[in-house]
């Protein structure tokens, strides 16, 4: 097997009491069975001290959600007692992951972290320096090889689209994605506090952001670039159309999904990413439960009945070039289980770790009931709702005792909820 490693990861460690934030709050950490058995073994007051604050599996938290182990100064009380290899599985791991991709095994350090993010950052910035440089002309992207790739072409027979009015400019694309990038990059050197790295982000946001309206909006009709579906979620989605003009793209998002392509997907990976969300959280989420329940071509339906019993590569993999597709590839899924998880069942998370939620479900006619549950590091989180036969929603939410939740309701109405609770209202 293939061994893949970042040049940092041996010496990474915890930089504990000054790291700016803290892995030990919020968190419920289910101790591993091993673990167990050593602390339940071990001698002394501080194996006794230990030992009184495990509960169930996993240790107790004290006010504020703190782990009973974690001291004012920000350092661990049991590795200052034992050493780190008292710690258990999930506490010395963390924020390491380890992926296995057939032959390949990848270990990296997640951007979770405080530390990860400090290893990851110089790294990220050269990267962007250089992209921008060799793809950037007049403030817009223009590097781009393979398109909203896998978007439905107009034949089953076609693996790609010859229609010039389905296929999405690539500087939209390449943009699109690179305003993206630039809105992550401040977040992380504002944790950086790289002061003058935040102001050249902002710079080059805005120069794109203006650019690429000069470029693509058309401010007489409202839209993006020839009106694909994926110009203009995407610039939705990522936040490049103008202050008050959200209305006349989604206004096009619609009429091109439900008149041109009667009511199915029309955007291949790229747009995939954000359009169920999209849709939803800007009041349709009945067109997205739509696109969703399709059983024709193109959509998730089709596929189900023609046999497949996970993602293909092309949403006409039965019909188009079928030695060449793949049967197993995640990437057309796009944002569905993301939507089903927030967006129905409302499983959203606010903070790290699920440790909060903002709970803000859709009610779509024609779906009467979501059942959903989502084992956070926080604990297992569940949200079931049913629509009786007078149309009120009865909606029961079961949350760990170290998350708060804000529920919004569809009148507005909004609730902090911790633990259980069930809520019976009108959508």
């Amino acid at each position: 097997m293939l061994l893949r490693v970042p040049a940092f990861y041996d010496s990474f460690h915890c930089i504990a009491g000054q790291c700016t934030d803290t892995c030990c709050i919020g968190w419920e950490i289910d101790i591993d069975e091993t673990s167990t058995k050593r602390y339940a073994a071990l001698k002394g007051d501080f194996g006794d001290t230990l030992r009184q604050n495990i509960e169930d599996g996993h240790f107790k938290l004290l006010p504020g959600d703190r782990c009973p182990f974690l001291r004012k100064d920000g350092l661990c009380d049991m590795i200052c007692h034992l050493g780190e290899s008292s710690l258990c599985d999930i506490c010395r791991e963390h924020p390491r992951f380890v992926e296995v991709y057939g032959d390949i095994m990848e270990k990296g350090i997640g951007l979770c972290c405080e530390e990860g993010v400090r290893r990851h950052y110089d790294s990220m910035r050269r990267w962007l320096c250089h992209s921008i440089s060799a793809g950037m002309r007049d403030s817009l992207m223009t590097i781009d090889t393979y398109g909203d790739w896998c978007m439905p072409p107009e034949s089953a027979e076609l693996i790609h689209s010859k229609a010039p009015e389905r296929q999405t400019d690539a500087a939209v694309l390449s943009t699109g994605a690179m305003y993206g990038i630039l809105q992550t990059m401040q977040r992380f050197a504002l944790l950086m506090q790289r002061d003058s790295d935040i102001i050249r982000y902002q710079q080059l946001a805005q120069g794109m952001k203006r650019a690429y309206n000069n470029r693509f909006y058309h401010y007489d009709t409202g839209g993006y670039s020839n009106q694909t579906v994926t110009a203009n979620v995407l610039s939705l989605a990522v936040g490049l159309v103008p202050e008050g003009e959200e209305e006349r793209v989604l206004a096009h998002i619609t009429r091109v999904t439900e008149t041109d392509f009667d009511s199915h997907v029309s955007c291949g990976v790229i747009g995939m990413q954000y359009l169920m969300r999209t849709l939803t959280r800007h009041g349709r989420a009945d067109l997205a439960l739509r696109l969703a329940t399709q059983t024709t071509y193109p959509s998730w339906g089709y596929m189900l009945r023609n046999g497949a019993t996970t993602i293909w590569e092309l949403w006409n993999g039965n019909t188009a070039a079928p030695w060449m597709n793949s049967g197993n590839h995640v990437m057309l899924i796009g944002d569905l289980l993301i939507w089903m998880y927030e967006d129905l069942a409302g499983i959203r998370p606010a903070a790290n770790g699920y440790a909060e939620l903002l709970m803000q479900p859709s009610f779509p006619q024609g779906l009467d009931y979501v059942s959903a549950s989502y084992k956070s590091v926080s604990g297992l989180i569940e949200s079931h709702w049913q629509r009786g036969d007078d149309g009120q929603i009865t909606w029961r939410i079961s949350l760990p005792k170290t998350v708060c939740a804000t529920v919004i309701l569809p009148d507005g109405t909004t609730k902090s909820i911790r633990g259980k609770a069930r809520l019976v209202f009108r959508p």
